[in-house]
């Protein structure tokens, strides 16, 4: 396992929740603020998530910081058996 790799899994962990609550990359970094830009850094794994930043994430998509983890843990599991879970 990669950090790319585990960056990316809670990127999309994360965008599956921001679809999920019908929010726009906007609308999400409006609520936590930052740009819409940090957020899609995020969401593609280009950025790393601080802890911090995680929490605040969270309560910005009404969910607990560890969904947000098992969801990535989940993806990540799925990608090394070759399995997508794409949004």
């Amino acid at each position: 396992m990669t950090k790319k790799l585990e960056d990316e899994c809670l990127g999309a962990a994360i965008r599956k929740r921001r679809l999920a609550a019908k929010q726009t990359q906007e609308q999400l970094g409006s609520s936590v603020q930052m740009s819409y830009q940090q957020i899609q850094k995020y969401e593609t794994g280009a950025n790393r998530v601080a802890f911090s930043t995680l929490l605040g994430l969270a309560k910005g998509l009404h969910c607990r910081a560890a969904e947000l983890i098992a969801d990535a843990e989940g993806e990540i599991s799925d990608r090394q058996r070759g399995i997508s879970r794409a949004a």
